[in-house]
């Protein structure tokens, strides 16, 4: 059927799905307790591992930076932002004059306000934990 799709490579996805089945029948053969589970409540406890495999995997990544590496990191991130947002406010410009410049360029300096307080409240709030 996979051929008939035009899939590129169906032999991958089909040894793939051979994989996937044969985990799931590998699954029901050694947890026989799950396999008698209901369904809701197996999707129940899938749903939590995955939280938690997901929680496990990101605060890693995010307990790894100080407040003040992150608050520097939001600083770059705003001013690269703001770089890219004015030189479409000179396009806007140069294109359309006044009536299209100065909005542009009245919304990249509200932007790069916003994002400075932002990354400024963030970082209040991180050094308070």
């Amino acid at each position: 059927m996979l051929y008939e799709y035009n899939f590129s490579n169906p032999d991958d996805y089909i040894t793939e799905f051979e994989k996937i089945h044969t985990l799931q029948q590998k699954l029901r053969e050694e947890n026989d307790v799950f396999s008698g589970l209901d369904i809701s409540i197996k999707e129940s406890i899938v749903a939590e591992i995955l939280e938690a495999s997901f929680q496990d995997y990101y605060t890693t990544i995010i307990n790894s930076r100080t407040c003040a590496e992150q608050f520097n990191i939001d600083i770059r991130r705003a001013k690269r932002d703001y770089a890219v947002c004015g030189g479409f406010a000179i396009v806007a410009a140069a294109t359309t004059g006044l009536a299209g410049g100065l909005p542009a360029a009245a919304y990249c300096m509200t932007t790069y306000y916003l994002d400075l307080s932002d990354a400024k409240s963030d970082y209040n709030d991180c050094i308070k934990k």
